[in-house]
């Protein structure tokens, strides 16, 4: 709802979706889940999905992890403008982590954190100029830390939630040049919810 950007980053400027997920089952019982897929391909692509979690009456913790990452197509060389571009490897590499728990004090206090941790690298040459020299490389990393508080009555609710982003982006045009961009961006965040049923819950 409005924009995001100023909590989210960049990426978020159009708004941002807010996806609430169940913390705890109706059972009560037990439950461990493992899962894990693993694909490889062409250009050396490594593509892996795991996720592992736990749930029980009072506790539920999830860790995931993704991987994918490849050597990357040869684009052919070209001229542009009677500029010659040499050939070049197009490749990527993504890795993503997750972490997840809460912990249920009774049926009023739940307590809960998310993490989660975003790392990239890819080529970036002639993305932006068609120099000779260009050998562009970028290198992204974004983390986000998160803790809320709530309490559940019979007619309302209340939740705290305290968080931290953090993110670098940095920008090598050529290695052998000494110079490169490097963005930063940290920020905190506190949001405060109060909200009234109109029946009880």
């Amino acid at each position: 709802r409005g924009a995001g950007s100023a909590i989210y980053g960049a990426d978020a400027v159009g708004g941002v979706i807010n996806i609430i997920t169940k913390s705890f089952g109706n059972s009560g019982e037990n439950a461990l889940s493992v899962q894990g897929e693993f694909n490889y391909g062409e250009h050396n692509l490594i593509s892996t999905q795991n996720l592992l979690s736990y749930q029980n009456e009072k506790l539920f913790v999830r860790v995931g992890m993704s991987l994918n990452k490849s050597d990357g197509e040869l684009i052919p060389s070209k001229s542009i403008d009677g500029t010659e571009l040499e050939a070049y490897n197009n490749f990527f590499g993504i890795l993503n982590a997750s972490f997840a728990a809460g912990y249920k004090i009774n049926n009023t206090w739940q307590l809960k954190f998310r993490s989660s941790w975003d790392d990239r690298n890819f080529s970036a040459r002639y993305f932006y100029t068609t120099s000779t020299f260009d050998k562009s490389e970028e290198f992204t990393s974004n983390s986000f830390n998160q803790f809320e508080i709530k309490r559940i009555g019979a007619r309302h609710s209340t939740s705290l939630k305290l968080g931290r982003r953090n993110g670098t982006d940095e920008f090598i045009f050529s290695p052998d040049f000494p110079s490169t961009n490097l963005h930063t961006t940290n920020f905190n965040v506190a949001q405060l919810d109060h909200s009234i049923y109109l029946s009880e819950t």
